[in-house]
């Protein structure tokens, strides 16, 4: 049996799929943009044993890098395990389930955030919450300890090789051990863990993207997540260009990634605190960038473009504070103490306080070299400043450009320098930028929306 539904809003094309009677097994079906698929065909295997012959090769021998750690490499028999590891899962409604939440990543970075967006949305709902995170020290655990600031108690996973069979063991006998009901995994490392254990244990499985990139470099890595996305219920990306970077990867067809944009709560911030902590003068522009200090965040680039724009017009005031910290952080310093700029740049390490960091800022900037869909976009959003971005990932499609902010190419720094050059020229431009891409925020953007759209594929996950 097969049921297509097209050109529908997500929650009205569950509605018609439950209204067909859909039932019995399921394996993994494709939702898109506009509509979704499914081939309702079921598992088949052997009655006494199952050989995966469906997983990659990229499991069954060694590489070295294939999750990003460093491994001597396994050997290259298949994996033989016995049929009861198989689950028929009928669909059920979303109501309550217990759903475990994987990341590898330990933040604090944006993946790691809509992580915890999700989880508190989520469990006001009535949902239970098990994150599921990669076991690292206590000290280091920035993840862990927001979960357990907030009452949840994560589960732990270690990965000791570039395959490890031990790590999804583990993961089985987390699932079991606190009868999750849906997996949930963020990006690649766990996709790939996540669907294999989640299928062992008959538990229905979904991935979703955040822009990461590393996958596609690697012949088996890319195996590894086309597999993992045929053994989930759906695979979706922060934003169309994610979505559609995965597809091209990984040689999907149009419209196999689906997409649901990341949403925030909003959290109005104090203008004064920090304006008065970097003694900027009231009538002196404030630039604001919040983000990782990497070379793909592109902050070097921005440094290079206010040298310059700070050559060629030493009329026009500015300050800049950057909030992050990161292996870039010597660099920057170096280049604006060269540059003649340490006094009007400020790079603050990591901040709490990312609300009056906006509130007093009077523009926006992200000149990231790649991305997704940023939450620090989102959060400027509400905050009404004025964005200057790169036109990359998810960005020109949240916020158009000339509109609601001023976007110019990745790494071109002239471009960079004469957007900026304009915001801060034309405080009447500031606040146009400012007030449309704020009430666009408010329109689309609440973690509201990204909830239902997830519960909406939570509906799609069969009953164990």
């Amino acid at each position: 049996m097969s049921c297509v539904a097209t050109a529908r809003p997500l929650n009205v094309a569950v509605a018609a799929l439950h209204a067909t009677g859909f039932s019995s097994y399921a394996t993994a079906p494709e939702l898109y943009a506009g509509g979704f698929s499914f081939d309702a065909s079921g598992f088949s295997f052997d009655a006494s044993a199952v050989i995966f012959e469906a997983l990659p090769r990229a499991l069954l021998v060694g590489d070295r890098e294939f999750f990003g750690v460093q491994a001597s490499g396994v050997g290259s028999r298949p994996l033989v395990l016995p049929s009861d590891y198989f689950h028929p899962m009928p669909i059920s409604p979303p109501s309550g389930k217990k759903i475990a939440l994987m990341l590898e990543s330990d933040g604090p970075g944006g993946a790691e955030h809509v992580l915890l967006h999700l989880a508190e949305g989520l469990r006001e709902r009535g949902h239970t919450i098990v994150p599921v995170l990669r076991g690292v020290s206590r000290g280091k655990a920035w993840l862990q300890g927001q979960f357990r600031q907030r009452g949840i108690e994560p589960e732990l996973f270690f990965i000791r090789s570039a395959i490890d069979w031990k790590c999804a063991r583990g993961l089985m006998e987390i699932f079991r051990r606190r009868d999750v009901d849906i997996v949930h995994s963020h990006e690649f490392t766990m996709a790939t863990y996540g669907a294999l254990a989640a299928r062992l244990t008959g538990r229905p499985h979904l991935i979703t993207m955040h822009g990461t990139r590393t996958f596609a470099k690697r012949w088996r890595r890319r195996a590894a997540l086309r597999w993992a996305i045929r053994n989930s219920i759906a695979t979706v990306g922060v934003s169309r260009p994610t979505a559609d970077f995965v597809e091209s990867s990984l040689g999907l067809r149009a419209g196999a990634v689906g997409v649901v944009e990341n949403g925030i709560v909003p959290q109005p911030g104090a203008r004064e605190p920090i304006r008065t902590e970097l003694a900027v003068a009231s009538q002196v522009p404030l630039i604001i960038a919040v983000g990782n200090l990497y070379k793909v965040k592109g902050h070097i680039v921005l440094l290079r473009a206010l040298a310059s724009l700070a050559s060629r017009r030493p009329d026009l005031p500015w300050q800049l504070a950057i909030a992050g910290r990161g292996e870039e952080e010597a660099t920057l310093r170096e280049f604006a103490e060269q540059q003649g700029l340490k006094a009007r740049v400020h790079l603050l390490g990591f901040r709490t306080d990312v609300p009056n960091l906006l509130a007093a800022g009077d523009i926006w900037v992200m000149p990231s070299l790649s991305e997704g869909l940023p939450l620090s976009l989102l959060e400027a959003m509400f905050a009404g400043k004025a964005i200057v971005a790169s036109r990359v990932g998810g960005i020109p499609d949240v916020v158009p450009d000339g509109a609601e902010a001023l976007l110019s190419a990745p790494g071109d720094e002239t471009a960079l320098a004469a957007q900026l050059e304009r915001v801060l020229a034309d405080p009447d431009l500031r606040l146009r930028l400012g007030v449309a891409a704020q009430a666009h925020a408010n329109r689309d953007y609440r973690l509201e929306r990204t909830i239902d759209q997830y519960e909406s594929l939570y509906a799609l996950a069969p009953k164990r």
